[in-house]
């Protein structure tokens, strides 16, 4: 029993012993951890980059502490001042040149009654060259104008006379008597397209152009919130997409989306007008020939008409451009005279100053030349004086029988 007891013991012993050594295994491997640790944090603070931040900061806080101990300084060593107004002798409110809003308000209105008349007159008297042009701009922005509205009703003109002339040969019939004479030889050969580049014989080049045009068309939208009013016919298609809640702004005559081709029954003529002036509609020299078989002069109502809307776009554009300028103009002419450019500003005009130089000298001549013959005269007053009263009358004796003789 003894034994077994002493074997027990050391048996616990042991154990004990092994959890002191981990317990100080433990203990050692903090305490590496702990150096390595501080090793790394004096290695960062031996860093120059971290030395140098942590100095400024430090420096930061030492100037706005500074600053803010020098503003206190000021503000408790400045002493009270009196209101700028000059009727007025109470202290100013801290901050602040005056007691209250209305003496600060009393003094800005004299300031203006006493400067702005003399710089009123200044302006009036000094010659501005910006403000001229203005002027000019202005007088060349209504000419435009004018012009441009005049030309508007001119196309609107034509193509109300256009549309008529459409009507009257779309009426027409076609006769094979008429084409009696006429030289009917197409030409032969293949051109290159445009857009696509593929080859097409020249009797369908323009359909093939006209088609290739749809198919970018197509690929491309303009579109506006607002629907296009104009006086005259309408040139836009405006059509409202319910989806987007947008209006088509393509010209009608050329959208491929919403303005289908008309359609000509069978028998109908070209009707093309043949004049060299594109203008004139004269329904005797019109392409007699049937409408489906004419290659020269496919779609021609399309391209009269677009031609005259894109003339019409054009004239909007410069008008809203002679708008544009006047509202410049306008703004620049407002601006320029205002009661705060005048107080701010000043025009030193060296040529007005040179001729109030020489009139200043013009008027220093003719009073010079005033006080000569006064002073001329009152030496004549004071001579005649001293002469006796009878050589007087000798002298003007002589002189009346001279005149006589």
């Amino acid at each position: 029993m003894g034994r077994s007891k002493i074997r027990g013991k050391h048996g616990s012993r042991k154990k004990s012993s092994t959890r002191r050594d981990a317990t100080t295994d433990s203990e050692d491997s903090d305490w590496m951890d702990e150096q390595e640790g501080s090793k790394r944090s004096n290695k960062r603070s031996r860093d120059p980059a971290t030395v140098t931040r942590k100095g400024a900061r430090k420096q930061r806080g030492k100037d706005r502490s500074e600053e803010e101990e020098k503003k206190d300084d000021l503000e408790s060593s400045k002493e009270p001042r009196q209101c700028y107004w000059i009727e007025c002798v109470n202290v100013a409110r801290p901050n602040s040149k005056y007691c209250s809003d209305d003496c600060g308000i009393k003094l800005a209105k004299k300031r203006i009654l006493t400067i702005l008349p003399a710089k009123l007159e200044q302006w009036k008297k000094s010659p501005c060259f910006a403000e001229d042009k203005n002027k000019l701009d202005l007088e060349n922005a209504s000419r435009e104008r004018t012009q441009q509205n005049a030309l508007l009703e001119d196309l609107e003109h034509k193509r109300i006379a256009l549309d008529s002339f459409i009507d009257k040969v779309s009426k027409l019939e076609y006769k094979e008597d008429a084409l009696v004479g006429l030289d009917l030889q197409e030409e032969e050969g293949s051109v290159a397209c445009v857009s696509c580049g593929l080859e097409c014989s020249r009797k369908n080049f323009l359909k093939h152009i006209e088609k290739c045009y749809n198919k970018h068309e197509k690929n491309m939208t303009f579109v506006s919130s607002e629907m296009t009013v104009v006086n005259g016919t309408p040139i836009h298609c405006d059509f409202l997409n319910v989806k987007t809640n947008r209006y088509c702004k393509r010209l009608k005559e050329l959208c491929p989306e919403h303005t289908k081709p008309p359609k000509h029954p069978p028998n109908a003529i070209c009707g093309a007008p043949m004049s060299s002036d594109p203008y004139e509609l004269d329904i005797k020299t019109i392409c007699l020939l049937q409408k489906k078989e004419c290659t020269r002069h496919h779609c021609w109502e399309k391209l009269r008409r677009v031609e005259i809307d894109m003339r019409k776009v054009y004239a909007w554009m410069k008008i809203q451009g002679t708008r544009d300028q006047e509202h410049k103009s306008n703004e620049a002419l407002a601006s320029r005279c205002n009661v705060l450019g005048l107080l701010l500003h000043t025009t030193t005009s060296h040529d007005y100053q040179n001729q109030e130089k020489a009139h200043k000298v013009r008027e220093d001549e003719v009073k010079d030349r005033e006080r000569e013959l006064a002073s001329s005269t009152d030496q004549a007053t004071v001579s005649n004086n001293d002469i006796p009263t009878e050589k007087l009358e000798h002298d003007q004796n002589g002189a009346s029988e001279y005149l006589q003789d």
